[in-house]
């Protein structure tokens, strides 16, 4: 995780908060935890004979 940018402190809000995470968890229809390593596997190589069947995988989860 990275901190980008520190903005100012607002008292109504209770802190830490996190407003948005890259690769916080899987997608709902990626098999669990080895499905999840292997779609991470094949979106890492764009050569992998699987992966336009992977890479748009997560995209229809809000």
């Amino acid at each position: 995780m990275w901190l980008k940018k520190f903005f100012p402190q607002i008292p109504q809000i209770k802190y830490p908060v996190c407003l948005a995470v890259q690769g916080a968890c899987p997608p709902e229809n990626c098999g669990g935890i080895w499905g999840y390593a292997q779609l991470l596997e094949v979106i890492a190589d764009p050569k992998h004979p699987e992966y336009p069947c992977f890479v748009n995988l997560g995209e229809t989860n809000p």
